[in-house]
């Protein structure tokens, strides 16, 4: 019997995959659904989430990479997932001061990974 096809936004999959305690069936359907087709920047940036969250920094990586077409973001991100942390929060802090035109959910990723690699590093200055 052939299961029929679903659209669910991103942000419901992530938030069924986290709450359900199964994030890696989370990236088997954000993964289903990019390979039918839906190539949106919030569908890979989800998928990079929960494969981070998983530990796939390989696939984190390169999700990331299709959600943000910037290299500075993604500098910044691959500083991070490659354990230098210090170098990441200083990109982060950079790009947070920066006057660069971006949309909200790459600002919005930029502030909670800058926090992120605060809390990480023990900098509880720039956490108060």
């Amino acid at each position: 019997e052939a299961i029929p096809e679903a659209e669910a936004p991103a942000q419901h999959i992530v938030r069924l995959a986290v709450n359900g305690n199964c994030l890696a069936s989370g990236v088997i359907a954000l993964e289903a659904l990019i390979k039918a087709g839906h190539q949106s920047s919030q569908l890979w940036e989800a998928l990079a989430q929960l494969s981070k969250s998983l530990g796939h920094d390989d696939l984190a990586l390169l999700a990331f990479v299709n959600a943000f077409s910037e290299s500075d973001t993604v500098e910044a991100i691959r500083q991070e997932i490659m354990g230098n942390l210090q170098d990441a929060s200083k990109r982060y802090r950079s790009l947070l001061k920066s006057s660069i035109d971006r949309n909200a959910r790459e600002k919005d990723l930029w502030n909670r990974e800058y926090f992120r690699c605060a809390e990480r590093l023990g900098d509880w200055e720039d956490l108060s």
